[in-house]
């Protein structure tokens, strides 16, 4: 099951369940309080949030609706669309002024944002993505939330730097396994 990240049991007898699962990677813990399940949910959704997979949780109520499956579908379909045109764009100097342009605007009055942004700017290229994307600053923030809500807009003007992300971890990635 590719798409299946984590399993979290819950049940009466952590002890019978112990051994079995053991033997399955994706089976992250068997819980018998429902305070510690969720702890460990929480977790799991806070490592998640750095990553760029949209998920949804809902209700019975809501999934009986069917405006809120057809937005799922739509949202799935936008997500689709974006993961298959970005990495294609070409970019040049003009897209990370725009970037900047556009960060100017959403931290306005915020002056330490405002000088990274100038160093973004100003330092910008591709071999320092991860490092950018991992600094304490407007690209992280930015970036998963507008991959959370699907902001097309910000996607769009960051779609050179989440390309050049993704190349990085790529190639991190394959110095890994070839080493």
């Amino acid at each position: 099951m590719p798409h299946l990240d984590a399993i979290y049991i819950f049940c009466d007898d952590k002890f019978r369940h112990q051994g079995w699962t053991q033997n399955w990677t994706k089976i992250k813990g068997v819980h018998t309080n429902i305070t510690e399940i969720c702890q460990a949910l929480q977790l799991a959704v806070k490592q998640y949030d750095q990553d760029t997979i949209a998920v949804s949780f809902l209700t019975l109520n809501e999934m009986a609706s069917l405006d809120n499956l057809n937005q799922l579908e739509s949202n799935f379909m936008y997500t689709k669309i974006l993961k298959a045109i970005l990495p294609d764009i070409e970019y040049d100097r003009k897209a990370i002024k725009n970037l900047a342009a556009c960060c100017r605007e959403v931290f306005d009055g915020n002056p330490t944002q405002l000088q990274i942004i100038d160093e973004f700017e100003r330092d910008y290229h591709l071999q320092q993505a991860l490092w950018w994307y991992t600094r304490e600053c407007f690209t992280f923030k930015m970036l998963n939330q507008a991959l959370q809500i699907l902001d097309a807009n910000i996607i769009i003007n960051m779609g050179f730097f989440l390309r050049d992300v993704h190349q990085q971890i790529q190639q991190l990635y394959e110095q890994q396994v070839s080493s």
